[in-house]
């Protein structure tokens, strides 16, 4: 719990000095999904797709964590846009 914790405040600090940092943006995500803060974390992820909706991952994270949280519609949507996204990129 202490290295999430960690990992969160580092990816915060770097927040603090570039908001717009994806990967730093998908780290807290990820990180925030660990910690079952589903909520912020979809926030984080939101966020970070609308600077890049083709971040790499995103959106299989994002249905990922609609998935813990029960929420099957938004899971399915968001597998959808990553599959679109994939066939794009073959």
């Amino acid at each position: 719990m202490d290295r999430f914790l960690s990992f969160l405040r580092k990816c915060e600090e770097i927040l603090e000095i570039n908001p717009n940092d994806e990967d730093a943006l998908f780290s807290k995500g990820t990180v925030l999904a660990k910690l079952e803060r589903y909520e912020e974390s979809i926030d984080c992820l939101g966020r970070l797709t609308e600077l890049d909706p083709r971040y790499p991952s995103v959106w299989r994270l994002k249905s990922t964590i609609y998935r813990m949280m029960n929420k099957r519609d938004m899971a399915d949507e968001c597998e959808r846009t990553a599959q679109k996204l994939e066939r794009e990129n073959e």
